[in-house]
């Protein structure tokens, strides 16, 4: 959300008009951007938001998944369960 977010207000104050209107809001004169942009900024800023939250879902490890950390807490107490009752260790249910 971020990246896009900031994609789209670097567009805005790049591209001289709006829609067709003279960009009086927050232009920076250049010569990177052209007004044969107008109406794209917003499409490119979705797509490279978007690319950007795709290429982090691949990139960063999974978490645990919250049943399996709780089959590893049953198997944790089942295991001292086990422990205490070779011990005669009376545990509560």
């Amino acid at each position: 959300m971020v990246v896009g977010f900031v994609v789209r207000m670097t567009l805005l104050a790049l591209t001289p008009t709006l829609y067709g209107v003279p960009n009086d809001i927050l232009y920076v004169p250049n010569d990177l951007v052209g007004p044969e942009f107008d109406g794209w900024a917003t499409l490119v800023s979705a797509v490279i938001g978007f690319g950007t939250y795709v290429a982090l879902a691949f990139a960063l490890p999974r978490r645990t998944p919250e049943v399996d950390r709780e089959a590893a807490v049953l198997a944790d107490l089942a295991a001292e369960r086990e422990a205490s009752e070779r011990e005669g260790v009376e545990v509560p249910a």
